[in-house]
């Protein structure tokens, strides 16, 4: 086969892979109920914040990662099991990777803990989705 053949057959999955991505990013960003909302992955060659788009399921917050072609949510954090342990303002450097006018929360979850980042304003909403819970989860409790 010519090298110009492969050449197009190179640019056509790509430009296919753009296409998907593109369209991808574009769904998670119309969600209803959506929200910015930034990741820590840890430390290492994946780690650090990693942006992305959270909504509110019925019992878990599902996290979206914008650059990445899963079609489900990159993480689901347990509305039952977590709790916020502490607030803070992000770093400098951290605010790149982080929704605008950010503040970090840490959480305290039944994975263990986990900081996310999410805009003040989507914050009261948040918490209160948090704090509501379902009348049968009172039984349990």
């Amino acid at each position: 086969m010519q090298i110009a053949a492969w050449v197009i057959i190179v640019a056509a999955v790509l430009v296919l892979a753009v296409g998907v991505f593109l369209y991808r990013r574009r769904r998670i960003l119309v969600l209803r109920g959506a929200i910015g909302m930034s990741v820590h992955r840890g430390r290492g060659l994946r780690g650090g914040w990693a942006l992305g788009v959270a909504r509110y399921a019925d019992e878990h917050l599902e996290w979206f990662r914008l650059t990445s072609f899963r079609a489900g949510p990159s993480l689901r954090i347990a509305r039952r099991d977590t709790q916020i342990r502490e607030r803070e303002e992000p770093s400098e450097g951290d605010s790149l990777w982080m929704p605008p006018d950010a503040i970090v929360l840490h959480l305290s979850t039944s994975a263990g803990p986990q900081l996310v980042a999410v805009p003040k304003s989507a914050l009261p909403g948040l918490l209160s989705w948090w704090e509501s819970a379902p009348p049968s989860w009172m039984a349990t409790r």
